[in-house]
């Protein structure tokens, strides 16, 4: 039985969700950034934390920030895959529909339909969103507007002259599989709880004790478990799981994941952290600086009978970029370029080139955290 407590914190959550869907619904969707709109949605002190240090504060620099996006995309529209509620905070996986309308990243504009992933985390007091974090997905956009994302040293100036290193090998939203995410309307306290221990016992095992043997994520993982942000090129399974976090380790060491906030409804949980680790090895052909790095990032995962069952992982691509003496930039994609084969599901690939076979693969939604 619903008691009265349970019963004040849902009606928050769907009030909540109610205005949320209405800010979609009448500022991003509607493509009415003016302030006095967002003002309806927004309270009057909202802090965008994806938002840079020099940008404008205020809902004056949200209204200035969707505008420039606009610039660039147009016609955009949000479609909502997943919203998870719980006490203050929404989590929202989406996409967004849109046309390469403008200049972005440097890449002229296509005229191309594109859809971008990401994620978003909302705060909410008295009915308005105070707090906003904000994840959408460069190399994805990269990939859908002609073009490739690289990571240039930052002391080779902008990188025109020096040779960069193709970082995506994805999948454009013609080819990738949508995702229809249901969550159980339930959200019984008692299964929001036993999934928060069964994540917290993950990442003090396996991530935070740096144990990638199958046999120890067998122990947390589901074994039909799938990671979405995994490429169609990698091997799957436990195994697959194993290998891109070993590859990840040689990477960056010593690392330890940080929880900032978690969102639990029904079987799904969202993750806001921090990732500290030491840059030890080469990433994205920048050379091991021995540098002390901080890499935000969210995910969001479905658990099913205290294991995890699906998993949507991205995390700050250009903060990392920052913080080993590099930048991202994008990159027009050669024509001749082709895409990872696509793989249908539990199907593997029978063999790499050896160039696949080299390159460090980074999953489709690892992504910028801060906003255009």
């Amino acid at each position: 039985m619903m008691t009265e407590t349970n019963s004040s914190a849902a009606r928050i959550i769907a009030q909540n969700k109610t205005t949320l869907l209405g800010f979609q619904r009448d500022v991003f969707n509607g493509h009415d950034w003016s302030v006095e709109t967002l003002a309806k949605y927004m309270s009057t002190d909202f802090v965008d934390h994806t938002a840079g240090p020099d940008a404008e504060s205020g809902l004056e620099g949200v209204s200035q920030r969707f505008s420039r996006w606009q610039a660039a995309f147009g016609d955009a529209r949000k479609e909502n895959i997943a919203m998870l509620g719980e006490g203050d905070l929404l989590a929202v996986l989406y996409e967004v529909h849109a046309r390469h309308a403008g200049e972005f990243m440097g890449i002229p504009p296509s005229g191309k339909k594109v859809v971008i992933p990401g994620i978003e985390i909302f705060r909410f007091r008295e009915a308005k969103i105070s707090e906003y974090w904000s994840i959408y997905d460069y190399l994805n956009t990269a990939a859908e507007i002609g073009a490739r994302v690289a990571f240039v040293p930052r002391t080779q100036g902008n990188g025109d002259d020096y040779p960069v290193q193709d970082i995506y090998r994805g999948l454009t939203h013609k080819d990738r599989k949508k995702h229809n995410v249901f969550i159980d309307p339930t959200n019984r306290a008692d299964v929001v709880t036993k999934n928060k221990t069964a994540l917290l016992g993950f990442q003090r095992e396996v991530f935070n004790g740096h144990d990638w043997s199958v046999e120890t994520l067998a122990k947390h993982l589901a074994l039909d478990f799938v990671d979405h942000a995994a490429g169609p090129w990698d091997q799957t399974g436990l195994e697959g799981v194993s290998q891109r976090f070993s590859a990840w380790q040689g990477a960056f060491d010593d690392a330890d994941e940080d929880n900032i906030a978690m969102v639990g409804e029904g079987d799904m949980l969202a993750v806001l952290y921090d990732l500290h680790a030491i840059h030890r090895g080469d990433f994205l052909g920048i050379p091991a600086t021995n540098t002390r790095v901080v890499i935000p990032g969210i995910e969001l995962l479905r658990l099913r009978g205290g294991k995890i069952a699906e998993h949507w992982g991205i995390y700050d691509f250009v903060s990392t970029a920052e913080q080993i003496g590099a930048k991202l930039t994008f990159v027009p994609r050669p024509l001749e370029t082709s895409a990872a084969p696509v793989l249908e599901p539990g199907e593997q690939q029978a063999e790499r080139s050896p160039s696949q076979q080299d390159e460090k693969t980074l999953g489709s939604m690892q992504v910028d955290l801060r906003s255009p």
